[in-house]
């Protein structure tokens, strides 16, 4: 018993461990990078439950590379201002280098390429 709480020790150490995870996995993101940029997409983030916005949260606060190019698609009109990813994507805009484009629901006909989102704008790395 920490503190006087009941399995505040579990919770902590369960924390730990998932920071220790997140953090690892950030770092494997960002030595992927490399010199080259990485695409993650993120699919579908309206589905996303509060952990893993966080998770998100974390690699991007954590991310040791500017080659990472994160994409998150998402139907808008399910993700209110108070939606985990929403939140998070509003501390993006306000903290990081990043751009967006928003798009109309696509048809079959109306789904041809768009162009590659590029790194630009981020300060050059190294």
């Amino acid at each position: 018993m920490v503190s006087g709480v009941p399995g505040a020790s579990d919770l902590a150490a369960a924390e730990g461990a998932r920071y220790r995870l997140l953090s690892g996995i950030g770092a494997a993101l960002g030595h992927a990078a490399g010199e080259a940029p990485l695409y993650v997409v993120l699919d579908d983030a309206h589905w996303c439950d509060p952990a893993s916005a966080q998770a998100l949260s974390h690699f991007l606060e954590s991310s040791p590379s500017k080659q990472l190019v994160l994409i998150v698609t998402a139907r808008e009109r399910e993700m209110g201002r108070g939606h985990p990813v929403s939140r998070v994507l509003s501390d993006l805009r306000s903290h990081r280098c990043s751009s967006e484009s928003r798009r109309s629901p696509m048809s079959l006909a109306s789904s041809a390429p768009t162009p590659r989102p590029e790194p630009s704008g981020c300060p050059p790395t190294g």
